[in-house]
């Protein structure tokens, strides 16, 4: 597994499409919860209600190795670095969800706190392999 902190975000689709291709080789294997699991409606439940879906995040992606810590002054971990990617820019109601343990209000928050993107920078990490 290969754990990156997110330093800058580009709104360049081509840049966003490369990064996506790279965490979906990590996140979408064998080892993720949500990709070997018989019931993906799991992880849209059926409720407003905020203690409720966040019970249910932590519920399905504990023990997933590529769910988010919390720390947010740590790596975002590959898993939450892919769903903000692909939900940058969309419309509040169209952030749905459960993913790296978080819930769409939450991501929604973590989205709002960040810089907006320039649409000349590029992506820049500090990658470090993590032995799975």
């Amino acid at each position: 597994m290969v754990a990156a902190r997110l330093r800058a975000v580009t709104s360049s689709p081509v840049l966003i499409a490369k990064r996506l291709q790279e965490l979906d080789k990590i996140v979408l294997t064998p080892a993720a919860l949500c990709v070997r699991s018989s019931t993906p409606d799991d992880w849209y439940p059926i409720t407003k209600l905020a203690d409720r879906y966040a019970a249910a995040a932590a519920i399905q992606c504990e023990g997933c190795p590529f769910t988010f810590s919390g720390d947010l002054g740590g790596d975002l971990g590959p898993c939450l670095e892919r769903t903000l990617l692909m939900e940058h820019g969309r419309p509040r109601h169209q952030v749905d969800g459960i993913a790296a343990g978080t819930t769409p209000e939450e991501r929604i928050a973590l989205s709002s706190a960040a810089p907006e993107p320039a649409e000349d920078v590029e992506l820049v990490e500090d990658a470090e392999a993590v032995a799975a």
